[in-house]
C-alpha cells in the first residue's frame, strides 16, 4: 500500500465499477478483486491505486 493510497468504501468501488456491492464481496471471497479488511467485522476497503489499475486494465 502506498503511503497516500486512499481507502474507498465498497458502495463506492460498486458505483465507480457498475457493479453491484454483492458482486465485489464475491469478486473478494474468491481472491478476484481482493478488499482490504478494516476491522474484525470484515468491513471492507479498497485502495484506490488497485481500483484504477482496474479501471485502467478492462478499458472502465
Amino acid at each position: 500500500m502506498k503511503a497516500k493510497d486512499k481507502l474507498l468504501t465498497l458502495k463506492q468501488v460498486a458505483d465507480m465499477l457498475g457493479v453491484n456491492k454483492e458482486t465485489l464481496r464475491r469478486w473478494d471471497n474468491n481472491g478476484t478483486f481482493p478488499a482490504v479488511k478494516i476491522n474484525a467485522r470484515g468491513h471492507r476497503r479498497y485502495l484506490q491505486s488497485a481500483v484504477t489499475a482496474y479501471l485502467k486494465r478492462y478499458g472502465i
